[in-house]
């Protein structure tokens, strides 16, 4: 959509239910649950998505992303998790949570809420 309002131009189709919007200088990101669900990128420009993160992944919700790493939370599986930038390696990197949501981020931490258990939590980056 042009900055001074117009009609919506659609830049790639999604599978599943669609949550968390975010972006580098080149590329849309966001995270998807349901049936297909995962980690997928398309082109700022508009252009079809790719899965970086292998589908089928239950209940993501949020995403961040830093010059290195994707970051992800599930609220069915109760993790967060990274990988890099192109997807590879996914590991889980906090277990255990209740209903993790929000995710943010500093330079040295990954900052994210846990919505049932009324937390606001902070973990090292990894290396």
């Amino acid at each position: 959509m042009p900055k001074d309002g117009g009609a919506a131009v659609t830049l790639t189709q999604t599978i599943g239910t669609s949550r968390t919007l975010t972006r580098d200088g080149d590329d849309l990101y966001w995270v998807s649950s349901g049936i297909g669900g995962g980690v997928f990128r398309a082109p700022l420009a508009g252009g079809l998505s790719e899965a970086l993160v292998s589908p089928e992944i239950a209940g993501l919700w949020a995403l961040a992303l830093d010059e290195t790493h994707l970051y992800w939370s599930s609220v069915v599986n109760h993790t967060v998790s990274f990988a890099d930038l192109q997807g590879a390696d996914p590991t889980v990197w906090v277990d255990g949570l209740m209903a993790p949501t929000v995710i943010a981020l500093s330079e040295t931490h990954i900052f994210f809420t846990d919505f049932e258990a009324g937390a606001v939590l902070r973990v090292g980056k990894p290396q």
